[in-house]
């Protein structure tokens, strides 16, 4: 199977001779999620921003459906942000404070050119407000309004209103608090079983955390100092781990004590 989107042999340095990435390969199958984990540096932010086209590799490939995507190609690009869409770390910074929710979800939607239809886009905003289990009746309010955790819900809204195949998600859940993490971890796992009639998406999940990887990622890749030094089926990286560095990760994960 052709994968959904893919990284091939990706090279990217903001200096000359000091690489940030060396020679990253990694696929996401259709349907599936993967989590990019590291430690600060290991490069990860620097690939999302490859995978967003926000950023050129100096060598090596992004691949959508098999096919080479080049960033600077404006009508690629704009099928490629059709397809995918990305939700960011910090809920509180991550929305227009000037704009309503109705705005913001609205935005992707013409800006794309999905629809201009103001019917149609009530509609979009309506699905994609329940999707993440959120009344449809707040258009008209202001993200000041909302908590953390019921902005970064708005956030993954707006991310999901054009139907994306890929939601690329940069630590949505480290600036929130423990109860409410668990509870958008639960919600981009429905949104890759696909809820509300919606289809399925996969998800690719930039993070540090280990535990957040272990709950709803399928596989997994491990970045150190920008090179992949370990990758495969979440389970099986995480209880036999090969590589030193995953196992100095794993050993970090902090752990309840055992009462006797």
């Amino acid at each position: 199977m052709t994968p959904v989107l893919e990284a091939r042999n990706i090279h990217f340095g903001y200096r000359r001779n000091q690489e940030v990435l060396t020679d990253v390969s990694f696929a996401v199958e259709e349907g599936s999620n993967v989590g990019l984990v590291g430690e600060s540096g290991a490069g990860k932010t620097t690939l999302l921003r490859i995978l967003l086209g926000l950023a050129i590799p100096s060598a090596g490939q992004v691949f959508s459906d098999g096919m080479p995507f080049d960033a600077r190609d404006r009508k690629q690009l704009r099928a490629y942000r059709r397809m995918t869409q990305t939700v960011f770390q910090d809920p509180y910074s991550s929305l227009d404070p000037r704009q309503t929710i109705g705005q913001i979800l609205a935005e992707p939607l013409r800006s794309l050119g999905i629809t201009t239809n103001a019917t149609e886009i009530r509609q979009h905003m309506a699905e994609s407000l329940r999707a993440v289990g959120l009344p449809t009746d707040i258009t008209k309010r202001y993200p000041a309004e909302f908590s953390g955790g019921q902005r970064q819900r708005i956030a993954i809204a707006r991310a999901i209103a054009p139907n994306p195949r890929v939601l690329l998600a940069d630590e949505p859940v480290s600036a929130l608090d423990v109860s409410t993490r668990i509870k958008v971890i639960d919600l981009l796992a429905e949104l890759g079983r696909g809820v509300d009639g919606r289809t399925g998406m996969s998800v690719v999940l930039v993070t540090h955390d280990l535990g957040v990887v272990a709950a709803l990622c399928d596989r997994v890749v491990i970045l150190e100092n920008g090179r992949v030094v370990e990758q495969g089926d979440t389970r099986s990286v995480m209880g036999l781990p090969q590589n030193g560095y995953t196992k100095r990760l794993l050993a970090s994960v902090p752990r309840l004590p055992v009462v006797p």
